[in-house]
């Protein structure tokens, strides 16, 4: 009699994963990340030097002071040796093929001015809510919302339209326009607009601001391979958050110096000193009714001051957008076709 082969053919150790059958391949071996750490430094120290010029110009120290022009000489070392550092790291902070990609570096450029823009509207409208409309610190916030609804409610417009097959290509310079017509309609703010008026024309520049970072983000995510996506990412979330930075320190002494300019001569100067150093909108509702109007309209010209700093923003936002716009290519709906070849036979 002859006896059942046994179950499983092929043996044991064979069908366990050998050579040969269908166990599963080996993992991959792990690689170790190098980290930049030249590169991290250089553009910390260069950002940093940055803001220290834009927060210290005009309001600490003098433009042409030591500490100004020393902190301006250290930024451009820093950010110079930084770019030569990424050319050559093996796994650099911000790849500089990523710049080769137009649509990067739109979203870049434009990422970093926006970026100033809406920080810059966001910290110092509500000091006029406060000082000027007469608001808490709660309903000053609250009073913004109109400004996030604009900016939410652009992205998702924006994205909706692109995912139904929309190219896009105007979104930057459309929005970047709306953005510069916000900010400008923003300048008729004054002592006496309604609180409910003044909430509510934020809206315009928020939906300017949504449209661009939207579009560009896409636009960006869109260009380049799978593989460079996360730097493409990142990096564009770090020029808007150093454009935020740059915009809140350079026209924040703006601000400062219009304040200060408009209150050491008026009669809100002995209540509120010649800098406004320890001015709350507590104290302007005990003081007289003089000085109280006088620190009112000090606010409000320091506003007009930032909001004008703004819109030179936005107006450079909308050349950015026009410039690459033009020198985008047409997409290939938009091409001729090319000719069929001849037949020959």
């Amino acid at each position: 009699m002859v006896s059942d082969p046994p179950r499983g053919g092929g043996g044991g150790p064979r069908a366990r994963g050998g050579g040969g059958g269908g166990g599963a391949p080996p993992p991959p071996p792990r690689t170790g990340a190098r980290i930049d750490w030249a590169g991290v430094g250089l553009l910390t120290g260069g950002v940093l030097a940055l803001t220290l010029v834009g927060s210290w110009g005009g309001t600490a120290y003098g433009w042409t002071s030591p500490q100004v022009l020393g902190a301006a000489a250290v930024a451009v070392v820093a950010l110079a040796r930084f770019v030569r550092v990424e050319r050559r790291a093996v796994e650099p902070l911000i790849p500089p093929a990523l710049f080769r990609h137009r649509a990067v570096t739109e979203a870049l450029v434009l990422g970093f001015l926006l970026g100033g823009l809406m920080l810059v509207l966001v910290g110092y409208l509500p000091q006029y809510l406060q000082f000027v409309q007469g608001a808490s610190p709660t309903t000053g916030g609250l009073l913004l919302v109109p400004l996030m609804l604009g900016m939410i409610g652009a992205q998702l417009v924006t994205a909706r339209l692109t995912a139904r097959g929309g190219s896009g290509r105007h979104h930057p310079l459309l929005g970047s326009a709306v953005a510069l017509a916000g900010t400008l309609l923003l300048l008729t703010l004054g002592t006496d607009t309604p609180q409910l008026l003044a909430s509510a024309l934020t809206v315009v520049a928020g939906a300017g601001i949504g449209l661009v970072m939207q579009s560009t983000l896409l636009a960006t995510m869109a260009a380049v391979p799978p593989r460079d996506m996360g730097a493409a990412m990142g990096s564009v979330m770090l020029f808007r958050t150093i454009g935020g930075s740059l915009g809140m320190a350079a026209l924040g002494a703006v601000y400062t110096a219009r304040l200060s300019s408009s209150l050491s001569g008026g009669p809100g100067a002995d209540a509120a000193g010649p800098t406004a150093d320890g001015l709350t909108p507590a104290a302007v509702d005990h003081l007289p009714a003089q000085a109280a109007e006088a620190v009112r309209t000090a606010v409000t010209t320091g506003l007009h001051g930032t909001l004008l700093g703004a819109a030179a923003i936005a107006a450079a936002a909308v050349v950015v957008a026009a410039l690459a716009r033009r020198a985008a290519p047409a997409p290939a709906g938009d091409r001729a076709p090319e000719p069929a070849p001849a037949d020959l036979g």
